[in-house]
């Protein structure tokens, strides 16, 4: 995958991701897989940036998220990928455009899971979406525990 970064567009993606960017692992309802998740948001007056980012990568989708009042926060943009394929491309984005700062760790595991399950895609059938073995289970298991456990700390040190 090429990108024209002659502005250097990307690499301040990159520094915008290491500072609002979440990379996530979920369990998907009704089974034992996960699924990886990507997600940038920001408030709701810096929709043109958020539009430009989803231009320029071809990635994902946008949406809006209206927070609960009693966040009282501001209604936010939300560029989201989440499907497998877009997940693995964003991962050819960032091994060419490298985080640097905090969320690096966090990035790594989410790594693993990504190009793990664009790697090895599972066939469709009675039970689409699992993992292949329970080894895979485990690791996935794992790497989304190690996943939180960096998230307490990471919050917790910015306190």
């Amino acid at each position: 995958m090429q990108y024209d970064n002659s502005d250097g567009f990307f690499h301040w993606l990159a520094g915008l991701i290491d500072g609002e960017g979440s990379f996530t692992v979920g369990k998907k309802k009704g089974g034992p897989w996960f699924h990886p998740r990507f997600a940038l948001k920001l408030r709701d007056d810096d929709e043109p940036i958020v539009r430009y980012i989803h231009y320029r990568t071809g990635l994902g989708r946008i949406f809006r998220s209206n927070a609960p009042d009693y966040y009282r926060s501001n209604p936010q943009i939300v560029w989201q990928i989440a499907d497998v394929e877009g997940c693995s491309k964003l991962v050819q984005l960032l091994d060419e455009y490298p985080l640097r700062a905090k969320k690096l760790a966090a990035y790594k595991l989410w790594r693993q899971i990504v190009l793990d399950k664009h790697e090895n895609p599972i066939q469709p059938g009675p039970k689409r979406g699992d993992f292949r073995t329970n080894q895979d289970r485990e690791l996935h298991g794992a790497l989304k525990a190690q996943m939180t456990e960096l998230y307490k700390y990471t919050k917790a040190e910015n306190l």
